[in-house]
């Protein structure tokens, strides 16, 4: 081989070493004796268990006595202690036509309290289908029933118990937007001498101040009832109807004694 070639390898070897060297001493080692380090197992959770477990393995019982007992039992846990599990349970429950009628009763109700919005999607449809809904179920349901509850209250046949659902959804709920709607239903059956105009006096005396001035007006209706069931209103609206006590005290003198007696006992409760 020809010396300067010789010499060329001789230099291209020299300066490879260091650089081999130095690639192997960046590289880590194990020392002996040494514990790898350990390593991070990622475990799934277990699935959330349903609070209400128990109870909606009760509704789904064969026993028909657990079925109506659990059914109970579901109406009386607060609103908060629902859960998508127990809603779907009752749910079940109501659409199933071997179901006794006071079982379904039950789980309608707590339907309604526990998770109104899946009844107001439910009871319609149950009722397309023949299944019956008590009003107090509706009841349960609360202000967003009272559309529902209207377009009842003016059908002849189910307005006396439409009238009473829509009674007592107002008397706990008696500024809500839904109840204020409610107005001109009210005073359109107090024109009529039927059954439900008692009903709907009632709900206007829940309604508060906003009504005073009706009612004030209605002291002076020709049917002594009118003015009856009108003075009674007042008196249930109480200090918020101050304004109608002179119409009120002018009826102590009224020629039925009945309208006599609502006036005195309003007055009481305004002047409270």
């Amino acid at each position: 081989m020809c010396p300067m070639k010789t010499m060329l390898w001789i230099v291209l070897a020299c300066v490879a070493l260091p650089i081999q060297s130095c690639q192997q001493a960046r590289r880590p080692t194990a020392q002996p004796g040494a514990a790898s380090p350990p390593r991070t197992e990622v475990r799934a959770s277990p699935p959330e268990e349903d609070p209400n477990s128990a109870l909606i393995e009760r509704l789904s019982s064969a026993d028909e006595m657990d079925r109506y007992l659990a059914a109970a039992d579901a109406g009386k846990l607060a609103k908060g202690e629902s859960s998508a599990g127990l809603s779907s349970a009752l749910t079940e429950m109501l659409r199933s036509s071997a179901e006794k009628p006071g079982t379904r009763e039950w789980a309608a109700r707590a339907l309604a309290r526990l998770a109104p919005q899946d009844a107001l999607v439910l009871f319609p449809e149950l009722q397309a289908v023949g299944i019956a809904v008590s009003y107090d179920a509706w009841i349960e349901v609360g202000p967003a029933a009272l559309p529902y509850l209207r377009k009842q209250a003016e059908d002849p046949s189910r307005a006396l118990a439409a009238f009473a659902a829509v009674s007592e959804v107002i008397r706990d709920h008696p500024v809500h937007p839904e109840s204020i709607k409610t107005i001109p239903l009210l005073l359109h059956a107090i024109e009529d001498d039927s059954k439900p105009r008692a009903l709907a006096l009632r709900a206007m005396g829940f309604l508060g101040p906003p009504l005073v001035k009706e009612l004030t007006a209605l002291l002076e209706a020709p049917e002594p009832a009118l003015r009856r069931r009108a003075a009674m209103a007042l008196g249930l609206i109480g200090p918020g109807a101050a304004s109608a006590v002179d119409a009120l005290a002018s009826r102590s003198s009224d020629s039925d004694r009945s309208v006599r007696d609502a006036a005195a006992g309003a007055l009481k409760r305004i002047r409270k």
